[in-house]
Order: structure tokens, then sequence, then C-alpha cells
């Protein structure tokens, strides 16, 4: 607490930061006019214009000679004009502002003569002396030229350091741990809170739709806010003084394509096809513009249900009779059952359809409005775009999980006076998700089964949906004056979530070894399970959290070669509280939330000459509260909803098939409790960045960024009804051959407080993560013919939050209360990562000439190549029923019967290493021009060329206890499962496209 008070006195007296930030969503011009001696020209006219946008905004500088003209939007066509009596006039060539940059101009006015000057220089590719933290820009040609396999604003993300996959859940993942990340159309939020780690973080726009987007990694600004991972910046296409538009379309098929590493030698991928079309222009010249696209994606293909689990199969084909050790109708009766379920192929196909309309109004220089729509619609099987080839089941019966979503902007930009800008934003988004109950038409119906690791149930036993609506109001101001740029917002967020989801309404059972399934199958009264699940009581409910948000940022700038920037983010959370609560547990009454989340901002930069630059920065970002987790608590009472877990020692406990019939049936001592705990808060990250910028030739820059990244008070769970151990037992650990080799001593856990109830568990925040890095960003642009891009980070991940879930995003620890233990590399953790875009359209003949235009110039290439070391996953130790003689432990699934992480706890955490990644994706193509406004390209586009289907997954069964004693398990490691379409296709595959702009 007095570390934070203190941070955000030292910001608030200091008034520093970086200088003259660009506002969410758009761009910024700054600069200084100076006289001959080098001091500051107060009183000076400065005039920003865009002939194509109508943009003409007319500022007069400050008594220090500087002036701000922030809010642009993107765009390559504007100049700048600077004149004052006694001086010549000024002005400049044309220049780029694109989105989440602040362009710096220093004005030196000489005596009348000449007349006019014009500015020179600016063909050089300028240092960037006002970024914040680490970023990169995705300009409209990346977006339109770079091969992108998905068609989906995910992919480009990828472009940026210190970003990667989620190896399991195929989520981007920013600086190494799985915060939530938030996607920002035009400054408004649009990522769900409800369930912000689910696969697409920008489903609802098509890339011809953006003009940029800024990926933001680190470090950013106060004004941006709403998660503690990375942030995605994102600027919708306009309309402008003159009509311009585009029609696309994209064809991929299955005989262009390889055959999937793990697919038994077929092709998974039969078709996509993409068409859209695009128009903006003039409604009324210099005053009212409208865009329209429209956008369609359709695909086919095929996913493969496979079980390699080395405890039920030895090839991933048949299931040896020697792995069944009951009786020889049992084995036959669950052999019988889990043997269709392997290599089973199903058919799916997914559909995107989404279209942006957008109007700007410039009714006068001092008042510009703007209004935006977006709807998207999908239908896509969630799962089947997770695995194509699911190594352990659960792609059986899957069924199109349908997302809608419709988004609304409207904004109003106000001149108050010089200097005095207000921009007043407002936003709408309704995102619904439907996740409908597979229909696999199993013997066990829509009951859940887990056996040895693998799926063998269904798939989706229940059938859910989510309705988030969320209402946004922004208003920020600027104002310059002196050397001084100071900015200040506030932002009121509400989201209202309607939820019908009852998961596992017909219970689930997990067993250790098809041994136990057997003899349940045909055994009368037999519970030889590891754990029984399930969900009872209502389904449909809804909440509201509202959110407020205020920010205020000062840039000074020091001396024409120090700017420096702080700022303060404050943000404050209203959750709404339990209706009910639990007869015995009254903390299931009230969720925490935090009134002091103050965030203090500071960086500065360091310009010693034209061609280096030296940034520093320190920031606090808060992650917001997830929905799926207040859901959970205020259902955590176990009166509307409730979750129970029963092992199969306990009085009353299910006998397979069966399962519980109603939440007034639940057997005592069966019952899940769950409640936050008195101090329950937001996670939040402390982030740290350091970077040399230097410009190397004309059009070549280098970045060289340190990051720093530490999360504190990641959420935990402590289950309280463990009574404290006493008792500690031993292990024997054996070899392959089955040779003792080894012991392991651990505490064991043998009884609850509270028999009345199963898992007490307390939310709290005991976790954390660190991540170091160093990002190396190199960028060269050579006109119009080549733009290239590299970004390179090495970096290593570690976080003690790594366990498997209890509830959303709160995971499981293997000892009780002690986190520490679990403290090891990150699951996305990626040691090394590099990334080379590139765009060549080389002009090879400098003539007019048809056969020059047609047959020699106008060819492009471009490509994404990526490569990157191993990820890892986690080797877990399954239990086979009560392991010592005289002793019963509490829970059957880790080994010190704690019921935590059953992770394997004398080797590393994430200690199976995956494999190497080497990906092209590349795109040849012939651009025809007809005149100089229209052209037509066909292009042919290569995914994953080298076909490298790199691991992203492994067998991560390494033991099995009986009795006792740790037998290794064979095959450890094997690798199971590679790259996952979207984000890098799992096998090669090709597809063309065709474009006609105007």
């Amino acid at each position: 607490m007095k570390i934070t008070v203190g941070l955000c006195l030292f910001v608030l007296v200091c008034s520093t930061g970086v200088f003259a930030q660009s506002v969410v969503g758009s761009g910024a011009v700054t600069g200084i006019v100076r006289d001959q001696y080098g001091d500051g020209l107060p009183e000076t006219k400065v005039v920003l214009s865009n002939a194509a946008l109508g943009i003409n905004r007319t500022i007069t500088t400050t008594d220090d000679g500087v002036f701000d003209v922030p809010m642009l939007p993107p765009n390559g066509e504007y100049k700048l004009q600077a004149t004052r009596t006694g001086f010549a006039n000024w002005e400049s060539n044309k220049f780029d502002v694109s989105i989440g940059q602040t362009v710096y101009f220093q004005i030196d006015m000489k005596a009348e003569e000449p007349a006019t000057q014009v500015e020179a220089g600016r063909a050089l590719m300028p240092v960037d002396n006002n970024r914040t933290g680490v970023s990169t820009l995705v300009t409209r040609t990346q977006l339109e030229s770079l091969p992108f396999a998905s068609r989906r604003l995910d992919s480009p993300v990828l472009l940026a350091p210190a970003v990667t996959v989620d190896p399991t859940t195929k989520a981007l993942v920013f600086r190494g741990v799985p915060l939530p990340n938030a996607f920002l159309a035009d400054g408004i939020l649009t990522t769900n809170q409800y369930d912000p780690g689910r696969p697409g973080l920008a489903n609802q726009l098509a890339p011809d739709a953006v003009s940029e987007m800024q990926v933001a990694v680190s470090g950013q600004p106060a004004e941006f806010d709403h998660s503690a991972g990375g942030i995605v910046n994102a600027a919708t296409r306009t309309g402008g003084n003159g009509f311009h538009g585009d029609a696309y379309g994209y064809y991929g098929s299955s005989s262009w394509s390889a055959v999937d590493r793990f697919a038994l030698g077929q092709k998974l991928f039969d078709k996509q096809t993409e068409g859209g079309a695009s128009v903006g222009g003039p409604i009324m010249h210099d005053k009212l513009f409208f865009f329209l696209n429209a956008d369609v994606l359709t695909g086919s293909f095929h996913d493969l249900n496979r079980i390699t689990s080395p405890l039920i199969t030895d090839n991933g084909s048949t299931i040896p009779t020697a792995n069944c050790k009951s009786t020889v109708v049992a084995c036959t009766a669950a052999i019988n059952l889990i043997l269709p379920q392997m290599n089973v192929a199903a058919a799916l196909s997914q559909r995107f359809t989404s279209g942006v309309a957008r109007v700007d109004y410039r009714r006068s220089d001092r008042n510009t409005f703007s209004a935006e729509g977006n709807a998207m619609n999908s239908r896509l099987p969630i799962q089947a775009n997770i695995n194509a080839v699911a190594p352990n089941g659960g792609l059986l019966g899957l069924n199109n999980s349908t997302e809608d979503t419709r988004f609304g902007k409207g904004s109003w930009l106000h001149t108050f006076f010089n200097g005095g800008i207000n921009e007043l934003r407002g936003g709408y988004v309704n995102d619904r998700f439907t996740d409908p109950m597979s229909t696999a038409n199993l013997s066990t119906g829509a009951l859940g089964l887990q056996v040895a690791g693998a799926t063998v149930g269904a798939a989706r036993p229940d059938a859910g949906s989510l309705e988030e609506r969320r209402y946004q109001v922004i208003d920020t101001f600027n104002w310059t004056s002196y050397s001084h740029s100071l900015k200040m917002g506030f932002e009121y967020v509400e989201n209202r979530d309607s939820i019908n989801d009852l998961p596992n309404p017909f219970g689930s059972y997990t067993y250790p070894s098809i041994t136990g399934l057997a003899t349940d199958i045909v055994g009368n009264n037999q519970r030889n399970y590891t754990y029984y699940n399930q969900s009872l009581g209502i389904s449909a409910r809804s909440f509201r959290l509202k959110e407020k948000h205020a920010f205020a940022q000062d840039t000074w700038k020091v001396a024409r070669y120090l700017t420096v920037t702080g700022g303060l983010n404050w943000e404050k959370t209203t959750i709404p509280q339990p209706v009910n609560i639990s007869p015995t547990y009254y903390q299931t009454g009230t969720i925490a939330s935090r009134n002091l989340n103050f965030a203090p901002r500071i960086s500065a930069a360091l310009q010693p000459n034209d061609r280096t630059v030296l940034r520093i920065g320190f920031g606090w970002f808060y992650s917001p509260y997830q929905g799926a987790l207040i859901d959970a608590l205020l259902l955590g009472n176990g009166v509307d909803q409730t979750s129970i877990s029963a092992s199969p020692f306990m009085t009353n406990a299910p006998v397979f098939p069966k399962s519980v019939a109603s939440i007034t049936a639940v057997p005592a001592g069966q019952q899940n409790i769950y409640y936050g705990a008195s101090k329950f808060r937001n996670p939040f990250t402390q982030q740290a960045n350091v970077a040399l910028e230097r410009r190397l030739t004309r059009d070549t820059a280098l970045t060289i960024n340190l990051m720093n990244s530490r999360g504190y008070k990641l959420y935990t769970a402590s289950d309280l009804n463990l009574n404290g151990a006493t008792i500690t037992e031993t292990y024997t650990i054996d070899n392959a051959a089955g040779a003792a080799v080894n012991t392991f001593n651990t505490l064991v856990w043998t009884n609850r407080a509270d028999t009345n109830h199963q898992h007490v568990y307390q939310i709290e925040n005991g976790g954390s993560s660190w991540y170091n890095g160093v990002a190396v960003q190199l960028r060269k642009q050579m006109g119009r013919d080549l733009s290239v891009q590299l970004s390179y980070t090495y970096s290593h991940s570690i976080d003690d939050v790594g366990g498997t879930p209890i509830l959303p995003g709160v995971p499981s620890n293997m000892l009780p209360g002690d986190y520490i233990s679990d403290k090891g590399n990150s699951a996305a953790d990626q040691r090394h990562r590099g990334v080379l875009n590139w765009v060549w359209t080389p002009t090879i003949l400098k003539s007019d000439n048809p056969a020059a235009r047609i047959l020699v110039n106008g060819w492009q290439f471009s490509g994404i190549a990526t490569i990157a070391s191993p990820q890892s996953v986690n080797p877990i130790v399954i239990l086979s029923g009560q392991q010592f003689t005289g002793i019963t432990l509490a829970y059957l699934n880790s080994l010190n019967g704690s019921g935590g992480w059953n992770r394997v706890p004398f080797d590393a955490v994430n200690a199976i290493r995956l494999s190497n990644q080497y990906n092209v994706n590349a795109r040849f193509g012939k651009i025809f021009s007809f005149t100089e406004h229209v052209r037509a390209s066909f292009a042919f586009e290569v995914y994953n060329a080298l076909n490298n289907q790199y691991t992203t997954g492994a067998n991560n069964i390494a033991f099995v206890a009986t009795a006792g004693v740790l037998k290794p398990v064979a095959n450890v490691g094997v690798a199971n499962a590679s790259a996952a379409y979207p984000y890098g296709s799992t096998a090669r595959r090709a597809q063309i496209s065709v474009r006609l702009e105007f």
C-alpha cells in the first residue's frame, strides 16, 4: 500500500511522460517551432491538412513554441504548414500518420527568404522518440499482401515480438503468461470479458475492413487499460474525397494440400473460399464520407478422433487385452466401448460472415462526428479448430458453435480552444455464443467419461449459451500549454452477462485405467473410478459488472533532446453480490472488490542525435475481473446451482453409469463450495522496458528492447476443507524393467474438516509470474518497392500457476497453500522466437510501355518466416486406487491425497519439451495496372511451405501409481499432436487469390 501511494504521488509531482501520445485508435502529430537561435516561437500558426480525408486543423503554438494535433485517423496524405509574421512560410512534404504513432516535427523558421521553405530530409526513416513500451505496427499493405492462413486478425498479431500461442488452448499469449488480452476497434473494447481466453481474439473484423493495427506488447501509456496481457489496437478504414474500393476472392483446395502428420495418411483440409468487397468515398465533398465492407469466409475440413494413451493402446489402432487386468467378459465390454471411438473421422464446416459500415462527418474545423457499425456471424466447431487431430478424444459428435457479434460506435471530436481538444466516444457490443451438445450417439449417452487421460464419453455433454452486452462511454481531453501536453479522460463500462449453462449435467466419471472401467461395467455396485463430477440446479442466470476508469497524463518536453511522461490510471469494478448464502459458509455472501487500483506509469525518451533514441518506461497494469470467475463465485454457495465431487470410497458415491437425479438428492459430503477471500482483488503486472533505437541507414532502423514483467496477485485456490497432513508415506520408484531405483517421500492428506462438504475452495491471489526478455526489431522501408520487418525475441517465462483449472482462470496446486512449490517454466514459455515478414514489388524497368507494365514490372513476392524453439507440457502421474495399507487418501487423483495438481512432484514443471518450429508462408503474385487508379492482382499463396508440422502435444503420462509403487509409462514424451489450423496450417496447403482495386 505504501509503495502504491508513494509511486502515485511521485508521478503526480513529476508530471512527466512520453510527449503527445496519440489517442487509442488514432495517431497524432506534434512538434516545436523554433527561431534561428533555437528558441521556441509562440503565436505561430500551424495548419495540418489532409486533402484526401477533408481534414484541416489550425492551431497556434504555445509560449514555448509547442504544438500538438491528436486524434488523427491513420492515413498517408498529411501535410503540415507553419506561418508567422517576420519569418518565411514553412511546409512539409506528404507524410504518414499511423495508429498509435506520434509524428514529431522540429520546425526551424528562417528569415523571409525564400518566401516558402519546403521540409527536407523526410525521406530518411526517423527514429521514434515518442513511443512507449514495445509495440509493432501492422500496416494495410501487410494486411493485404502477406499470406495469412486464417484470414482473421489473430494471425497478424504474431508478427510482434514477445507473442506466442498457448500449445493447449491455442490462445494468444503475451510475455509468456496467459493473462486476458484486449482488442480495441477504433478505441472501443470489443473483447468478450466473460471468457477472454477463448480462441479468436478478433474474429468480428475481416482484415480488409482494417486500415492498420498496433500490437502493444508491453509498457503502454496511461490511457490503455482493460488488460494486464497484451492490447491490439485497430483502426477501421475510412472514406475520403476520392472514391476507392476493391473486390477480392480466395480459394484453396484439398488437392493442393499435404497429408496431416498424425492423421494416418489422410488430408484433413477440404477447401476454403473467401470473398468480399469494400467501397468508400464522399457523400459531400470535404464534409461527409462513407466506407463499407462485406466479407464471407466458408470452409470444410475433417477432424480425426484418436486415442493414443499408452495405458489403453500400444499403436493407436488396437487395444491389447494385456492392458486390461479384469475378467475376459469385463475387458471385452470395455474394449468394445472404446474401440469404435478410435481413428474416427468426421466432416465439419465453418463460416464467417462480417460487415462494416462507417460514416465520418467533418462539420467544421472544430467539430467532427463519426459513426460505425459492425456485424459478424460465425459457425465453427471450436474444439475441432483447436485440434484437427485429437490425440486422446474429445472430437466425436461436435456441432458448430455459433458466435454473433454486433458492434456500434459513435464519436464527437471538438476543439474548445487553441490546444484544447476533446473526444467523446460511445460504444455498444453484443456478443452471443452458443455451444451445442455433442451428438456422438455413444453407448454411454451424454455421460462424460475419461479413461487413462483419454475422453471416451461425450465430448460436449451439455449445451450452453452466453450473451454479453457492453455499454461503454469514454471522454478524453487534450490540452497543450508551454512545453507540456496534458491528457486526461474518464471511462464507464457496463458488462451485462446472461448465461444459460449447466456444465456436466449428466455426470462424468474419471478412471485411471481400462481395468477399472471394465470392472465397473460388469460389476455389481463396483466403484473403481478416481472421482466423479456433476453440476446440478438452475442453468439460466445473469449479472452486471460496472467498471470506472480515470487517467491523467502529462508529457513534458524538457529539452529538444529529452521528453518525459508521467501518468496515473485508476479503475474500480462494482461486482454484484450473491443473493443466497450457504448456511454453513457465510463467506459465500460477499465478493470483495478493491477500491485502490491505482496504476502509475512513467517513461522518458533521450535523443542525443537524429539517428539514436533511448527510451525507458515503467508501469502497472491491472487485469479485469473475468466474468466466468465472478459467475462461479456467485454460484459458489451451492444453493441455486452446485457442483458435486465424489470419491469411490464415499458413502452413497455413484455407481457407473448412474448420476445424481437432482440438486435436492445430492448425498451428504459431495457438494463443493467456492468463495472469494476477504481481500480478493485483480491480478496485476509491473512492466519495465528499456529500448535503444538506431537508424542504421536512410531506410533501416534497429530497435533493441529489454523487457521485464512481474505478475502479482494471480488467482489461486486453497482447499480449506483439508485437515493438516500429519502422516508421511514413501513411494517406491521403479524403472522400465520393474526394478526399484529410488523412493519419494511425501506428506499425505487423509481426511476433511467438514464431512458434509467435499472441497471448500477459497479463491485467493497467491500466484506470481516472472518474465525477462530481449526483443530485437528491424524495419526497412525502400519506398513502395520493399518493406521488411524482423522481430526476434529471447525470453524466459516462469510462473507458479500452471496447474489444472479448478475454476476459469484459477489453477490447482500440488501442495495445499504452497504455490511456490509449483514454480517453473510457463506452458507458453518459448526461449527463442523469430518472425521475418517482407513485401517486395520490384520496379525492374523504369518505363511505362505496355511490355514493361505487363511482363516485367508488377510482380510481387511476400512471405512470413517463423523460427522458434520448443514449448513444453507437464508430466503427470495417475493413481490407481488407494496406495498404502491402513490409511485412506482423501482424494485419489494426486500422490499426496490433496486432490490438487497431479504433476510428477520430483520432476520439473513442464519438463517435456515439444519440437522446434519452422514455418514459411509464401505469396507470389502479379499486379496489372490498367490506369493510375485501377489495377488487378493475382496471387498464389502457400502456407507451411516447408510442411514442417511441429509438435504441439505429447504423451505426458509419466507414471502410474499402484499400491505405493510408481511405475514408468512407456513412450512418455512421444509426440501425438501438431500445430492446428488456423494459426499455422497443420499441413502444407495453398490457395489462389484475385483482387480488383479502384
